[in-house]
């Protein structure tokens, strides 16, 4: 059970993590964000223990927003309702408790935010739902955004960021299947300037090529969120193996906290997929899951339509 929390009530938890090393504690506490949960709940019991333990607390929150800044009354009152981690960011920055730090970097290195991610998904499936990809503006202003990540993703300095972490060999991976996927859509989309109608027409058996546009942009989107998330993984690593506090609470997503809890304890379900290993590896002393993700679902594997991409290699192969 929690070392931190041993008086609290945890019942609006969704899944607990307790590692501990030497006399080290950490305590992961993973959530599904947005999640409505009650205006009294379980995070608000945790403030008064937090600041009187003193932990460092670890948020998945963005870096360059970790302030109160523009939050009016209504979104105030809508963070307070729903997802623990924003109620524990909030709750701490009215405090203005020192060791809280925010560690979602991936604004600061030029990812892309999920709501606009989102934004692009509802597009590319309205688009399929009322076959409107022919001659669909709001679909080919994605494609600027699709090649700006691509190119931060393999950039110098975020292949220096993956450089021995524990994601290293998964970098190499991410960017080859990205860059396929990405040769596809920009082949397609080119086709359709010399032949209008391309996109009603099929080089697959069985799918319209504007279909497979569509289908490949959803799958590259996919993939550039999962890589996301290694990146703020890697982030909360790096901070956790440099604090010298002895207690450490974290505050993530269920999929950060299980992929977090397997890499601290060495649990082979992840580390034998990475290919890795990790220098201090931690006693799991305690673990608590109510939110039906299992570490294996939480694993960051990429989305292809393929195997191997065949299909898409068969495709760029056909266009060119």
């Amino acid at each position: 059970m929690s070392e931190i929390f041993k008086e609290v009530d945890l019942k609006d938890l969704s899944d607990i993590h307790v590692l501990k090393s030497g006399s080290k504690i950490v305590e992961l506490y993973g959530e599904i964000h947005n999640k409505e949960i009650s205006r009294n709940n379980s995070y608000i019991n945790m403030v008064p223990h937090i600041n009187y333990q003193k932990p460092l607390v670890l948020l998945e929150h963005s870096d360059v927003l970790c302030n109160l800044e523009g939050l009016n009354p209504e979104k105030i009152e809508y963070m307070l309702t729903r997802g623990g981690s924003e109620t524990i960011f909030l709750k701490l920055m009215e405090k203005n408790y020192k060791k809280m730090q925010c560690v979602d970097n991936r604004l600061r290195l030029g990812l892309l935010p999920r709501f606009q991610t989102y934004q692009f998904e509802h597009s590319l499936i309205n688009s399929l739902q009322l076959n409107n990809i022919t001659g669909n503006i709001e679909i080919a202003l994605i494609i600027p955004y699709l090649v700006n990540s691509m190119a931060i993703i393999s950039n110098k300095e975020m292949r220096d960021y993956f450089k021995k972490s524990v994601y290293e060999k998964f970098y190499a991976i991410y960017t080859e299947i990205l860059g396929i996927q990405l040769n596809l859509i920009i082949s397609l989309f080119k086709k359709t300037k010399d032949n209008p109608g391309f996109f009603d027409e099929s080089i697959l058996k069985g799918e319209t090529n504007g279909g497979l546009f569509v289908l490949t942009m959803l799958d590259f989107i996919t993939n550039i969120e999962r890589f996301g998330s290694m990146v703020m993984d890697i982030n909360t690593l790096a901070i956790l193996s440099k604090s010298r506090s002895t207690k450490i609470i974290m505050y993530l997503g269920i999929n950060h906290s299980n992929r977090i809890s397997g890499i601290l304890s060495n649990n082979p379900i992840i580390m034998s997929r990475l290919d890795s290993s990790i220098k201090t590896v931690y006693e799991l002393s305690y673990q608590l899951l109510k939110g039906d993700i299992s570490l294996e679902e939480s694993l960051p594997l990429p989305t292809i339509a393929s195997a191997n991409q065949e299909m898409e290699k068969h495709v760029i192969s056909k266009l060119n």
